[in-house]
């Protein structure tokens, strides 16, 4: 990014003093305008950015109360704990108050007001949807239960779709204020230009001196609110002036910086598992359709492997439910340590994790399959200050294109091969063979 670096200790208002008492008295006036008129742009900035920033956290806040709200009623489908509603009615509570207060900050554009409203009708559906999930007496298995999930994880996906929108509408609104100081800008120019006009010879030196003085920390301006209008969020104004235009570059740097951490925020969100930090399963769909499409593309091989804990409902039902999660990070860190660059590991849902593993075939796979489980059985997990335990896991790994030619299939073989590991005994690594 081109950076325009002005140093100037002197305020602009002291700049015009000086210029008034060479020129006539329609000078000073002219003058006192334009600094009011800067005064207005630094306050419009100001406002702009709080703002920004309080939608920004508030949609934040509410797309992570979202994403949180679902996994209660995914993971009872999985694991059948009645528990499971409380924690959602407590998840619920905290949805209901954070859409409160989002709806109840004074948004800039009504669109956006109307979009978080929509996204709360959205979760009021989605709400109903799990709870009359959590209802069920046998989930465990429960093909009607699955297919409601999938609508509600579908309804889910519509909420943080609103909202995200709704987070784009703060970011064009704070477009328009950036336009408008560029309206602003151009009066100021217009008020120079009427300066040198009347300053007459005696006066065209000052005048050029504060033109160059005020012009150049407005292109500067211009310049990095143009980059970060095309939407480069990393863009900022090196303009070390220390006067109302230093202070304006300031808060927009600022504001900038900001916005850009939601927006990083929220984007791990979107991707990451909360509790292991490893991928989600959205982004795992996505990923393993672009390996494909890469291994068609180079004619190369990748592998998959499913991995599934052991006996991990016992670790729940001896040691509860929150060794359990201890459990589930522990392997996840071990599986990030164990696991090339390019592989990529995701949480696919429960105590169930994949692993892609591109350019290995099944030989290649089945060997890093092996140090990976024996890493884990080896490794004591501390699930108390007392108290720490060994698991061990069972793993099936199928290669694409020899065993699958779409994704849904090449799931299907590693699930048969984990299955078959669990059935061999379990604390195994299972290459797909072709079984039933």
């Amino acid at each position: 990014m081109k950076k325009i670096i002005l140093t100037l200790q002197t305020s602009i208002k002291k700049r015009f003093v000086t210029g008034i008492s060479i020129m006539l008295l329609p000078m000073a006036v002219l003058a006192s305008a334009g600094y009011i008129l800067f005064e207005n742009v630094i306050h419009s900035f100001e406002e702009a950015k709080t703002e920004a920033v309080n939608e920004i956290n508030s949609i934040a806040i509410l797309q992570k109360l979202i994403l949180k709200a679902a996994m209660p009623a995914n993971d009872y489908l999985i694991h059948g704990e009645t528990w499971e509603r409380q924690t959602f009615n407590s998840i619920s509570k905290e949805v209901d108050e954070a859409f409160s207060t989002a709806l109840g900050m004074p948004f800039g554009l009504q669109e956006e007001r109307s979009l978080v409203m929509s996204a709360q009708k959205e979760w009021w559906t989605a709400k109903a949807m799990s709870e009359r999930l959590l209802t069920f007496h046998n989930p465990v298995g429960n093909a009607a239960a699955s297919k409601d999930m999938k609508l509600l994880d579908n309804r889910t996906y519509q909420i943080v779709n609103l909202l995200e929108r709704a987070t784009k509408l703060a970011h064009d609104e704070l477009h328009m204020e950036i336009s408008r100081a560029y309206a602003l800008k151009n009066r100021v120019s217009l008020l120079i230009a009427v300066i040198l006009v009347l300053g007459l010879a005696a006066s065209v030196i000052i005048a050029i001196a504060l033109s160059r003085s005020i012009l150049n920390p407005i292109r500067a301006l211009e310049e990095g609110a143009d980059q970060f209008a095309a939407g480069n969020l990393s863009s900022r104004i090196a303009l070390l002036a220390k006067d109302e235009l230093g202070h304006l570059a300031k808060t927009f740097n600022a504001m900038a910086e900001q916005i850009e951490r939601h927006e990083k925020i929220l984007e791990d969100l979107s991707i990451h598992d909360g509790l292991t930090e490893l991928f989600n399963k959205r982004e795992f769909t996505r990923r393993i359709i672009d390996e494909i499409a890469r291994s068609k593309r180079y004619k190369s091989v990748f592998s998959l492997i499913m991995i599934d804990i052991d006996h991990f409902k016992a670790v729940n039902d001896t040691y509860g439910h929150q060794a359990g999660d201890e459990v589930l990070k522990a392997i996840s860190a071990i599986l990030k340590r164990g696991i090339r660059t390019v592989d990529f590991a995701a949480r696919y849902g429960g105590e169930e994790i994949a692993v892609i593993l591109p350019y290995i075939n099944s030989e290649g796979a089945y060997e890093a399959a092996e140090r990976l489980r024996k890493d884990i059985e080896a490794f004591k997990i501390s699930i108390s200050k007392e108290k720490a335990i060994q698991v061990t896991v069972s793993m099936g790994l199928a290669v694409f294109p020899d065993n699958a030619d779409t994704d849904e299939k090449l799931v299907t073989a590693a699930d048969k091969a984990l299955y078959a590991a669990k059935h061999a005994g379990r604390n195994h690594v299972q290459i797909f063979k072709g079984l039933t």
